[in-house]
Formats: C-alpha cells, sequence, structure tokens
C-alpha cells in the first residue's frame, strides 16, 4: 500500500508545470527505497509485540537480534535481521534509480519536449556535406562559378548552420522550402541576405512574421500554400508590384480579399489574370 501511494504520488508531483519531473521521481523513488524497508521493520516489531513476548524479547527485536544472536522469528512467520533490511533498501533503491534511468532513455529516444533538428553538425564540412546531399543534387540550376541559385528542401527541419551557409549565397534567386520547419528569423536571415524571385513555403511552419520578411524581396512569384499566414499578410504579398503569381490555398482567402487585392495593386487586370486566379478560398 505505501509502494502504491508513493507511486501514485509521483504521478501527481510528475504534472505540476515547472519543475524536472526525472528529478521528482528519482527522489520519491529515493524516499520509497528509504521508506519501505523502515515500515517492514516498524510493522514487524510491532506485531511481535502484539504476539505477547517478554519485554526482554522485544528489546531483542529493538537492536536487531534475538537472545541467542539468532535471526528474529516475528509471529512465527516472518523472519527480519538488518542483513535482510539492508537487502531490501538496496533492491528497492536499484529499482528506483533503473526505473528513472529508464524514463530518461526513453525521453532522449523519443524526444519528448522542444522539437530538435534531426540533422545534428558540428563543423563546416558537415553543412557542405548537407549541402551536397540536399540541394546540389536537387533541383539545382547552378551559375556560371558553379553556385547555386535554386534552393529546394522537402521534409526537413532547417538547422541554423545550414541558413547560415545559404545566406552566404548571394547567387541563390529561388528558395524552396517545402513541408519543413523552420525556426524563428531563419527565413528572415535568408530574406536580409538573398535576392529572392521565387519564394515557395508550401506546407512549411511559416507564420505571419515570417512573410513580414519578405515584402521587401523583389519576388515574381509567391506559393505559401497550407502555411500559418493570415490572409491579412497574403493581401500584402499580393500587392507587392513585383508579384505576379500568387498561390495561397488553404488560408482562408476570401472574395472581399481578392477585392482588396485588386484594388492595392495598379496592374489589376493582369493581376487578377495571372495572380489571384490561383488563390483557393
Amino acid at each position: 500500500m505505501l509502494q502504491t501511494a508513493l507511486c501514485m504520488l509521483a504521478v501527481v508531483v510528475s504534472r505540476r508545470p515547472g519543475q524536472d519531473k526525472l528529478l521528482k521521481l528519482a527522489l520519491l523513488y529515493v524516499f520509497n527505497a528509504i521508506a519501505v524497508p523502515v515500515y517492514i521493520y516498524f510493522e514487524a516489531k510491532r506485531d511481535y509485540q502484539e504476539s505477547g513476548h517478554s519485554a526482554d524479547a522485544q528489546s531483542a527485536v529493538s537492536c536487531g537480534c534475538d537472545s541467542g544472536g539468532g535471526d528474529i522469528m516475528v509471529g512465527c512467520s516472518l523472519n527480519i535481521t538488518w542483513g535482510k533490511l539492508l537487502l531490501s533498501y538496496l533492491f528497492v533503491f536499484v529499482f528506483g534509480m533503473m526505473f528513472t534511468l529508464g524514463i530518461k532513455l526513453q525521453q532522449s529516444q523519443y524526444g519528448y519536449g522542444p522539437v530538435k533538428a534531426k540533422v545534428q553538425m558540428s563543423s563546416k564540412s558537415d553543412v557542405q556535406k548537407v549541402l551536397d546531399r540536399y540541394i546540389n543534387q536537387n533541383k539545382i540550376s547552378p551559375s556560371g562559378s558553379g553556385t547555386p541559385r535554386e534552393i529546394s528542401l522537402f521534409q526537413f527541419i532547417v538547422p541554423d548552420e545550414l541558413v547560415d551557409v545559404i545566406a552566404q549565397s548571394p547567387t541563390v534567386t529561388s528558395l524552396e522550402i517545402v513541408d519543413s520547419i523552420l525556426k524563428k528569423d531563419q527565413l528572415k536571415v535568408l530574406a536580409d541576405a538573398l535576392e529572392l524571385r521565387l519564394v515557395k513555403l508550401s506546407g512549411s511552419n511559416v507564420t505571419d512574421q515570417d512573410a513580414e520578411a519578405l515584402l521587401n524581396e523583389p519576388m515574381s512569384a509567391v506559393i505559401i500554400d497550407n502555411t500559418s499566414i493570415s490572409p491579412e499578410y497574403v493581401i500584402k504579398l499580393a500587392g507587392l508590384s513585383s508579384v505576379r503569381y500568387m498561390s495561397a490555398a488553404g488560408l482562408g482567402v476570401t472574395l472581399d480579399d481578392l477585392q482588396l487585392i485588386v484594388e492595392k495593386s495598379r496592374k489589376f487586370i493582369s493581376k487578377l489574370n495571372r495572380c489571384v486566379s490561383s488563390v483557393v478560398k
């Protein structure tokens, strides 16, 4: 019963926010390891006293041995010595530590907590390998010097190291990051460093803050299907004078929003035919 109560207490305490769950569970199981043997000892002592033995025998129980120095017989059925108490303490303590280490291993394997990039890079050579794998062999139109003009990433958790390398390639004018995860301000870093003509972010976790970073780009085509960009910023992007094509499917754009796009654009006829026609309500 005591172990069950402690386990339930561990579950309740582990749900409290702002503290390390693994540390709390470890402390609770250390307490468990100490409390259980002590509980067993005092229960045995109480049963022994209730069985009607003499005060001398009770004194023998309190010191952990009988008058003959042998094991203590409690209620003629429970045999307890200090050695067995220590063994039970060690057993419960080891079990608790194995339990907490198992939780830690599970957290590391299944990635509980903040999302981390699957690609771990420690040097610039590793970054170059990522470039070779995900860029140079994937829809690249190299310039005369061999540097890429198009960046195309699909289902990728974009690390900061890769963003830094791409930002150092001024020849890049086409950026496609589809069904991928971008960290905060990564798109802003790319937009500040590059002059982007084509931007495709379909299915990625971009927001209005990312769209704000694109407002100064000389883009002719913007594809932001199934993102988290609001209709307000869809209108702002479509209103850029350089934009000739836009696709914003799944963003809740209405006919009223299309009317605003037409009103804000000077070349509203070409906008309506080439750009807005691809916007899906």
